[in-house]
């Protein structure tokens, strides 16, 4: 262990108990100089340092020359630490705010060594303490905060997604009612120019608006996670940009093939996760690529996977007369009797169900 010794104002250096023995012996050390060891309380009188013993006969007379002592005990530029004061300003300013937190704490800890390091120089351990805990507080502030904050961002998030789906399919549901006043009151399905193996596939009827639609982009969900990396620009071939690139890959929403004008209730679009179930399961698999009927059971689901769950358990659908409605399961389900409802009315016979195409 090593020993600091001072006499005044002034550090004399640092010593073993036995060259302080020494130095006490031939009168260079005074008993009342000051003393400061690793793990000391403070600057104390040199005769109590551990393992300093006074010559027999007492301390001989101080040579000529040597400066004079300080005050036993006295104190040598000791110096409130100004990082231990910061810390805890930051952290009281933390248990308001939160933010100072990540300020005060590393400061505290800072503050806290450089005084263990200082050999009594430095004081402070009280403010730096204090700086760490009002901190620590102030750490616990940001992450209440942070949990009260975090599923709310979520869900604004997600209402801003489906409000932005729900434009996307307005947008859709209005291409169609252009694309029929130009052709004889016929949406796409009506005519027969569609390659056979290619018929049931939405992606071609959306390339057969695509004047009306304008951009690719629209056909694309914005709260398609699954999806979202194959979303297209335009209808061409190009990788990367266009609809044919990646065909149904880069649509969300799927093709009502028996949406008429004349009965406004049938769906005409509507987001691709839905799945058919007896159940009250939301994990079930939705409706496959194609043609499909959709049951009065059907359902907006979450998939067996965990994917395909646009708007969680609820979506959007757009009817034949161009309107866009955000629906839970029972809004589905009612549509779909609605629409063959409607249908069958206008001499269609009753099988229960509506025929969509699944991106």
């Amino acid at each position: 262990m090593k020993i600091h010794v001072a006499r005044g104002n002034q550090q004399l250096g640092q010593f073993s108990a036995e060259e302080v023995n020494a130095h006490l012996a031939s009168g260079h050390f005074r008993p009342d100089d000051l003393a400061w060891w690793e793990g000391a309380p403070g600057w104390v009188r040199l005769d109590t340092a551990p393992g300093v013993t006074l010559p027999q006969g007492g301390p001989p007379p101080l040579p000529p020359g040597l400066p004079a002592m300080a005050a036993a005990g006295a104190p040598i530029n000791v110096r409130t630490s100004g990082v231990a004061i910061a810390s805890l300003v930051f952290g009281v300013l933390a248990l308001f705010t939160g933010v100072t937190a990540l300020l005060g704490l590393p400061l505290g800890i800072w503050a806290l060594i450089r005084i263990k390091n200082s050999k009594g120089q430095f004081s402070g351990t009280g403010f730096a303490i204090a700086g760490i805990v009002c901190s620590a507080f102030g750490m616990m502030v940001i992450l209440v905060l942070a949990g009260m904050l975090l599923p709310a961002l979520s869900k604004a998030k997600s209402k801003a997604a489906r409000i932005r789906c729900v434009n996307n399919l307005k947008q859709v549901g209005l291409a169609f009612r252009i694309f029929a006043n130009d052709n004889d009151d016929k949406y796409p399905w009506k005519f027969s120019k569609f390659p056979a193996d290619t018929v049931n596939m939405p992606w071609q009827h959306f390339k057969a608006m695509s004047n009306e639609l304008g951009s690719a982009k629209i056909l694309m969900c914005p709260a398609d996670s699954q999806r979202l990396a194959d979303q297209r620009m335009d209808f061409s071939t190009a990788p990367g940009m266009g609809l044919l690139d990646k065909k149904n890959a880069a649509i969300s929403y799927t093709v009502g093939v028996e949406a008429d004008e004349r009965y406004p209730q049938v769906p005409l679009s509507h987001d691709r996760h839905v799945g058919r179930s007896d159940s009250q399961s939301i994990r079930i698999a939705p409706y496959a690529e194609g043609l499909n009927e959709m049951k009065f059971d059907s359902r907006w689901v979450i998939g067996t996977g965990g994917n395909a769950g646009l708007h969680d358990v609820v979506g959007n659908m757009a009817l034949s007369d161009a309107s866009v409605q955000q629906q839970a399961t029972s809004g589905l389900q009612q549509s779909i009797r609605m629409g063959d409802e409607s249908l069958r009315k206008a001499g269609r016979p009753d099988k229960q169900s509506i025929s969509m195409l699944f991106p």
